[in-house]
């Protein structure tokens, strides 16, 4: 009997065998190929038509699929094939566009129902508490601070014009891409500010990007705001003028306390800002030095000329000075202000009746230290000279030689004007940012 069991297990298993080659043959023709595929296929959905069987079928298949990804080597080569494969299709701008539709939708589908909302949100705000919560040590916090502002803050922003770091760059694109993803040329032409819409690459802080995603124009868009500075032309930049300089020729001047707050030391106003109305005529005719001259003078500017100190102390160029004034008083504000030179003082040979020299001849709300009429009149750095015809001349040199200098306080006397009773108070402050124009007007919406 043993040897009968035997002998008829082999026969049934060189039976399956030649079966199986059999089967075999017959696959390498496409067409029973085929066919055995769509007989399977009806088998397989005959038998899912059943929900037991088709319950069976997914756990089965469940219980298989965990059993595979438990094992690391098996979970990193799927997750490195389904990497590629999604890569090989995102390459296409169509699939690209497509899929990021399709979760929108998706995405807006399930946000439609509040409670998925609701858990959303808490699982959002779960998140973010566990990263903020996260303890990180102290050398890879410094090597990660030190690597953002390694190189500065040196990348624009082409829509609110803010300089950032690499780091805060929320949006990188280019023109074309911009145009494929549905934004018209008239958007992009207000978006984008007019000397960096030719540029290779546009990047975007995540503030603007908010907007941008949104298909709506940001807050702080420069071509859509008043925040735009003017155009500064070149025959004024190329004067360069310093903080002292500019103050001489500004129609304003906005005395204000600062002081280093916090531990990163940086500048804050601590009271009020003084706004002083500046007679730009007469701080320049106190400066004595011709403006055709190329010296040099120390100026020392005060509130008072009665006290000790002071608030700014530097030396100036009388000839840059000048030709400031010049190009400023040509200027929309300047020209509404008012101001005016008086272009004799430019001449060498300009005749100002002054009958005799006297302790009443220095120029108003000027000092020069402690030195005394006397002593001013020996020094070839003389800011009153003895009897000459020219007011404000100095003959020879124009560097003040003085430990003090010059001192001159031109808002002295003035009444100040409250800020917001003054519109144009900012722009008369600062001419080497807004040269005399005013910002134009934003619409109230």
């Amino acid at each position: 009997m043993p040897t009968k069991r035997k002998k008829s297990t082999l026969t049934g298993r060189t039976e399956r065998n030649r079966a199986k080659i059999q089967k075999q043959n017959k696959r390498q023709d496409l067409d029973y190929q085929q066919k055995e595929f769509e007989r399977d296929n009806s088998t397989r959905r005959a038998r899912r038509s059943n929900e037991s069987n088709l319950t069976a079928e997914s756990s089965r298949d469940l219980s298989s699929l965990r059993a595979r990804v438990s094992d690391p080597v098996y979970s990193h080569n799927r997750l490195e094939r389904d990497n590629s494969t999604r890569r090989a299709r995102r390459s296409d701008g169509n699939y690209q566009q497509n899929e990021n539709e399709r979760d929108n939708s998706s995405r807006r589908v399930r946000r439609s129902d509040v409670n998925y909302q609701q858990n959303e949100a808490e699982r959002d705000n779960i998140s973010l508490r566990a990263r903020r919560n996260k303890p990180i040590a102290w050398n890879t916090a410094v090597e990660t601070y030190e690597k953002n502002i390694r190189d500065g803050p040196c990348h624009r922003c082409c829509s609110c014009d803010k300089l950032i770091f690499t780091n805060q760059i929320s949006m990188k694109t280019t023109n074309d891409k911009m145009i494929e993803k549905g934004y018209t040329e008239q958007y992009l032409r207000t978006l984008i500010l007019e000397e960096l819409y030719d540029s290779e690459e546009y990047t975007f802080c995540s503030t603007c990007n908010d907007y941008i995603k949104a298909n709506k124009i940001p807050r702080f868009n420069i071509n859509n705001s008043n925040l735009k500075f003017p155009v500064i032309p070149d025959e004024f930049k190329e004067l360069d003028l310093q903080p002292l300089e500019e103050r001489c020729v500004a129609a304003r001047i906005p005395f204000m306390k600062l002081k280093a707050l916090g531990c990163d030391r940086q500048l804050g106003i601590t009271s009020g800002v003084v706004n002083v109305p500046i007679d730009v005529r007469r701080t320049i005719e106190s400066i004595p030095a011709r403006p055709l001259d190329s010296g040099v003078i120390e100026l020392t500017l005060k509130r008072k000329t009665i006290y000790r100190s002071y608030y700014m102390k530097e030396r100036v160029r009388p000839g840059a000075i000048w030709k400031a004034a010049q190009l400023l008083c040509n200027t929309e504000l300047y020209k509404h202000e008012g101001i005016t030179l008086n272009h004799a003082y430019e001449s060498q040979d300009m005749n100002l009746q002054d009958p005799e020299p006297s302790s009443s001849n220095t120029v108003p709300n000027v000092e020069t230290g402690n030195m005394s009429n006397s002593e001013l009149q020996q020094t070839p750095t003389a800011v009153v000279p003895q009897n000459t015809e020219q007011e404000n001349y100095i003959p020879e040199e124009t560097l003040l030689d003085s430990n003090e200098g010059l001192n001159f306080a031109p808002g002295e006397g003035q009444i100040p004007i409250p800020m917001f009773l003054d519109q144009y108070c900012e722009e008369l402050s600062f001419p080497t940012i807004f040269f005399g124009t005013a910002r134009k007007k934003q619409p109230h919406s």
